[in-house]
């Protein structure tokens, strides 16, 4: 493990990386940072007891306790027994058995939004992009509550981007940023569509605001020298 002393703007996109890509493992992310586990889900009870300020071991924001007041709501409401073993399952690493739940809990409860994103993230961690668009699709049509209605946009245009419908998905991601999104993930996904419609410019603001975000991720980077590469030849 590192010995570097991290700020808590370097803490913050950290945690904000396991939101970002929920393809990617809480162990891969300590991997590629230097830290333990252990130590990440210290920063991330900090973020969620005091937001921003926690993590720089000021006093909680309170704004943000207000959301996250709401969000502990949101899931009590949610708080089946059904929903809660496809989320351990999840945690646990057993996404073909959580599919299996999440899919017979969307039968017997269709207008129940919060199974459909379930159900959509977990395919979408499978690689099962095309099933899991319209699951995101029918979760944001029943109205889940946000921050997941803003996650169900961001997923959803990362998954249509994935499936060769970039238009689509730019759409998706002007609606999750539009709800106040500004994580690294979502101008990544923007860069990359961005790029596949042929609109360079617009791909390298994208890459270079995700860099801004979270300058220590080295994919961003190597995507805005794809771009820049492009825009070169076509310049020629």
């Amino acid at each position: 493990m590192s010995g570097k002393k991290y700020t808590g703007e370097e803490k913050y996109n950290i945690i904000m990386e396991s939101f970002q890509n929920p393809s990617i493992t809480i162990e891969s992310i300590c991997r590629e940072h230097g830290i333990a586990v252990s130590m990440f889900y210290r920063w991330k009870k900090q973020f969620l007891e005091g937001g921003r300020n926690g993590l720089a071991g000021k006093a909680p924001d309170k704004t943000l306790l207000k959301e996250n007041a709401k969000l502990k709501a949101i899931i009590g409401e949610m708080d089946t027994p059904e929903l809660r073993t496809g989320i351990e399952l999840r945690k646990e690493g057993k996404l073909g058995q959580a599919t299996r739940v999440f899919s017979s809990y969307v039968d017997k409860n269709p207008k129940d939004p919060f199974g459909w994103y379930y159900l959509a993230i977990t395919l979408d961690n499978r690689s099962k992009e095309g099933d899991a668009i319209p699951c995101y699709k029918k979760a944001i049509s029943l109205e889940i509550e946000r921050p997941l209605l803003i996650n169900a946009y961001l997923f959803l245009g990362s998954s249509l981007r994935k499936t060769g419908n970039p238009t689509e998905a730019l759409v998706a991601f002007q609606k999750a940023e539009s709800m106040g999104c500004r994580d690294a993930f979502l101008f990544y996904s923007k860069a990359k569509a961005f790029f596949l419609v042929g609109n360079l410019d617009e791909a390298q603001k994208s890459a270079e605001q995700a860099i801004k975000v979270n300058p220590r991720a080295p994919v961003y980077r190597k995507l805005l020298t794809i771009i820049k590469s492009s825009l070169t030849k076509v310049n020629r």
